[in-house]
């Protein structure tokens, strides 16, 4: 039996959701709710349309400045926000550090070219995961599992052979069903203790 390839996703998984943290700080500001606000940011269509590479980031955030009448400036600050909010959640880098001594660690996360470029810059990623994949670099976003089984077979893998660690319950199920493992991440103590009932060396 082949070592699994562990696969690991970025927003509220390695890093903070950026998106829901800037909900909290800028909603009231707008006269929105937080969920207002996220929905907004993440689930318009408009994140949809930069995550798969059909929007460029400029495009993005001109949408963004429309749909909440806003300034250039504020559009920028937000832009800004939306990078450096961005961090590892604590414990995190740990436990992958822990797990590529005896696993390929990858990323599998749905993101934007530029956003990554900046974590690559700020963070040096491509020293902590042996290889990253992003849903602007397939054409399809998580929760859809294409974006999965596209990674999967770029790297010649067969998903049996693989584990996915992602915050998305509908994700996990669907990766599930094509034969891979999968946890769903709550808390880096939580999945501590679920990868060590699977058997995974830490």
């Amino acid at each position: 039996m082949k070592k699994l390839v562990i696969f690991v996703d970025f927003g509220e998984v390695y890093f903070c959701g950026s998106a829901k943290l800037m909900a909290k700080k800028y909603a009231k500001k707008f006269d929105m709710t937080q969920k207002q606000f996220f929905y907004l940011l993440i689930k318009s269509g408009l994140w949809r349309l930069l995550a798969t590479g059909k929007i460029t980031d400029d495009e993005y955030w001109n949408g963004i400045k429309k749909l909440l009448k806003t300034t250039d400036k504020k559009t920028a600050e937000l832009k800004r926000c939306f990078y450096v909010m961005c961090k590892p959640i604590v414990g995190m880098p740990e436990i992958v550090k822990k797990l590529r001594k005896n696993y390929k660690v990858v990323v599998l996360s749905g993101n934007n070219k530029e956003r990554i470029e900046y974590l690559e810059e700020k963070y040096k990623l491509s020293k902590i995961f042996h290889e990253q994949h992003y849903s602007y670099q397939y054409g399809y976003d998580k929760p859809d599992p294409r974006l999965f089984a596209a990674a999967v077979k770029k790297m010649k893998l067969k998903p049996k052979d693989c584990l996915m660690i992602d915050d998305m319950s509908d994700f996990i199920r669907d990766v599930r069903k094509m034969g891979a493992q999968g946890i769903i991440f709550k808390s880096p103590a939580q999945l501590e203790r679920d990868l060590r009932k699977m058997g995974i060396q830490l």
